[in-house]
């Protein structure tokens, strides 16, 4: 097993990661951290997602890693 570690600056986001066909949604919040298979996975928002970015859109998981998966909230630009 690997651990995935979720930081999100939104704790509404939901976040799912794809593995061969099938979803593995991570669990709503700020920050939190689970085991999952190893292997590649693809991820992806869902639902409400104005304003959000995903740092990366995919992660490779190896057995006994780590991967880190982060929702940042895009900065809007000033008007002047």
């Amino acid at each position: 097993m690997g651990i995935i570690e979720y930081t999100s600056d939104d704790p509404n986001a939901q976040v799912v990661m794809e593995k061969d066909g099938q979803d593995f949604p991570l669990e709503k919040g700020s920050k939190s951290s689970v085991q999952m298979e190893p292997g590649h996975y693809n991820i992806r928002l869902i639902g409400q997602t104005d304003g959000l970015k995903l740092e990366q859109k995919f992660c490779n998981l190896d057995p006994g890693g780590r991967g880190i998966v982060r929702v940042k909230r895009e900065s809007k630009p000033e008007n002047r």
